[in-house]
């Protein structure tokens, strides 16, 4: 089998002097509209075939996360990117970012591993065709609508369905732990292979709950999951269920305190210091005294009776 070739670079020219399209864009925008073109071409030079597809809601959360500004900011500069001719125009129509000067000034790359640029996207501009006037029907365009109808219900019903945001693993990363990164996209994919969706994204929600936003805090839990067995949300649920009752019995089987037992010999002396306290005492309430001096109340009940026996106190 024949080596894929490969459609990405892992950099590109970074120029000291910019033309009118920095200018412009820097001058509306300021340090956003300058990080956001460069970003853009990052992200250009890391997609295979040197285009993006923005009617992906999830390439829109990336540009999102990548930039650090809304969406309606990314759309608005792209806009401008457009007229400028910075990006293909007639492309950004369909949602697609393309930028030929980019991929000419990164040609040399290509020239280098002897393969071929790659070339304009042209599958998302549909072409009139002669043969419609005449023949009334194009099979290849029935096809081609069929499949286009296909995509928007489908997308309509990812978009409608709260279920499947909520217990989709990329796009929950995405939303709540960090930028979607293509080796954060591999290990939540390899992670699929033996845990579904829900229960990975249980361990993002979990990662959230307990402050801890990272790939690594919730690799932990997946592990530990599976180290036990927990391979489905069902197993997950009763091993909760399991741990609540036993943390419950745990409760009621703690027993209180032991009260403290005080020995004959404590409460002898605290007798005899009592007896001495009492003979230097000139007040007449006694007892108040007496119970004033500090002692536990069981040892001070324990000395006024042991005193009283042995008739060496009178209150």
């Amino acid at each position: 089998m024949a080596r894929p070739k490969k459609q990405t670079i892992d950099y590109f020219p970074h120029s000291c002097t910019h033309g009118k399209t920095m200018f412009i864009i820097e001058q509306k925008y300021g340090n956003d509209g300058y990080a956001f073109w460069f970003k853009l071409l990052e992200l250009l030079g890391d997609t295979a075939g040197h285009y993006i597809d923005l009617n992906d809601e999830a390439t829109q959360e990336f540009l999102q996360a990548k930039t650090r500004i809304s969406w309606d900011l990314c759309h608005e500069i792209l806009d401008l990117l457009a007229k400028l001719e910075a990006i293909d125009a007639e492309l950004w129509e369909h949602k697609i970012v393309w930028s030929q000067n980019y991929v000419d000034g990164i040609s040399d790359v290509y020239k280098n591993r002897r393969t071929e640029i790659p070339s304009r996207p042209s599958f998302y501009i549909e072409k009139p065709h002669d043969a419609d006037i005449s023949t009334g029907e194009n099979p290849q365009s029935k096809v081609k609508e069929s499949k286009v109808e296909e995509s928007k219900e489908e997308e309509s019903n990812i978009s409608t369905d709260d279920n499947y945001n909520s217990n989709n693993p990329f796009r929950y990363y995405q939303q709540n732990i960090g930028p979607l990164l293509p080796d954060i996209a591999d290990l939540i994919d390899q992670y699929r292979k033996d845990l579904p969706d829900e229960l990975i994204t249980e361990a993002f929600k979990l990662a959230v709950k307990n402050n801890a936003r990272s790939m690594r805090y919730a690799e932990k839990i997946m592990i530990s999951w599976m180290d036990k067995g927990i391979r489905t949300m069902e197993d997950y649920r009763r091993h909760e269920a399991e741990w609540e009752h036993r943390k419950t019995a745990e409760a009621g089987r703690e027993e209180a305190p032991a009260k403290r037992q005080y020995t004959q010999a404590e409460i002898e002396a605290a007798a005899r210091y009592i007896k001495r306290a009492v003979s230097r005492y000139e007040g007449s309430n006694v007892l108040e005294f007496i119970y004033s001096l500090g002692y536990p109340q069981e040892v001070a009940d324990g000395a006024v009776k042991l005193l009283r026996e042995r008739k060496e106190l009178v209150v």
